[in-house]
């Protein structure tokens, strides 16, 4: 047995996948600001009740369950169950009847080069026609704007349509990105859709996230997920924000200086602002956030 089939097991399924499937990829861990990963994850599985296992990753060599414990089920004295973390790549049919292959759980803890190569193994045998990758990061944007993207890969029209971020930056890296760059070599088609979520906000799950990521993936793989049920939530989310800045002057102003920020920002112009201080500095992010964080939480303390 050679090192990649240790952590890779096809399933019956794998057998009826076509040739010329998109994939699309959410994996849950660090990289999910909002939790945008896992509802991505959540609306593709409710999406399709019947949607066929095509591949196991054994999550017992790629999982640290100190860092995300199972979950154990206790009634009457005696322990019922423990849930099985599970990392499994799904043939999903969406919305139009279009299908889909759909890898979800959570970023590994170990091997990552492993998980990677048999990523792009499965890839190459399942003749896969790109990969889409979704994940989110915390930035200083207001939640009263439309959540954006910053877009990688080597599906340049995508890229420069979707993604308003390119920065030239070093960050600590997701495993996607090691199949990212093995890919790219292979010249597999690829594309890592990177949401810019407040990150005032980026503790809370922020369905804005979801369904910015939804409509990119729709995008780049023309699969149809729906959003009607994530944009109620994102109502709901927003007015509760709205409500708890409401009554602090001081933090609506912290918001209007990331408004003029981001607004500035798209429209590439320089400009003044009102918060700026005697200096004439603008707060840096973090100061930013920091503040709209503490006046958040003096609202939650206020309310019990």
């Amino acid at each position: 047995m050679s090192e990649t089939e240790r952590i890779f097991r096809v399933a019956a399924a794998w057998h009826d996948v076509p040739a010329g499937l998109p994939l699309i990829v959410a994996l849950r861990g660090g990289h999910d600001a909002g939790a945008v990963a896992a509802q991505v994850s959540d609306e593709i599985i409710d999406l399709d009740a019947d949607a066929r296992i095509v591949a196991e990753f054994d999550v017992d060599e790629l999982y640290d369950y100190r860092a995300r414990r199972p979950i154990v089920s206790v009634a009457n004295g005696r322990v019922k169950s423990v849930s099985e973390p599970r990392l499994d790549l799904r043939l999903v049919t969406d919305e139009l009847g279009q299908e889909f292959l759909f890898l979800s759980g959570f970023e590994p803890d170990y091997r990552w080069r492993l998980f990677s190569e048999a990523l792009v193994s499965a890839v190459d045998a399942l003749e896969v026609s790109s990969t889409t990758w979704v994940h989110a990061v915390p930035m200083p944007v207001p939640h009263t704007r439309p959540i954006r993207i910053a877009a990688t890969g080597n599906r340049e029209e995508l890229v420069d349509t979707l993604s308003v971020w390119n920065p030239t930056t070093e960050a600590p890296a997701h495993v996607m990105q090691y199949f990212q760059v093995r890919a790219e070599e292979l010249g597999h088609p690829v594309l890592s859709l990177a949401m810019l979520i407040p990150h005032y906000v980026a503790d809370s799950s922020v369905p804005a996230g979801a369904v910015a990521a939804l409509s990119a993936l729709g995008s780049a793989t023309g699969r149809m997920i729906a959003t009607e049920a994530l944009r109620e939530r994102d109502r709901t989310f927003r007015a509760g924000v709205d409500a708890e800045l409401e009554s602090n002057p001081d933090g609506q102003k912290l918001i209007h200086a990331l408004e003029t920020q981001h607004d500035a920002y798209l429209q590439n112009l320089a400009v003044t602002n009102d918060f700026e201080d005697a200096a004439g500095e603008l707060p840096s992010a973090d100061q930013l956030a920091a503040e709209i964080e503490r006046y958040l939480a003096l609202g939650r303390d206020d309310d019990a």
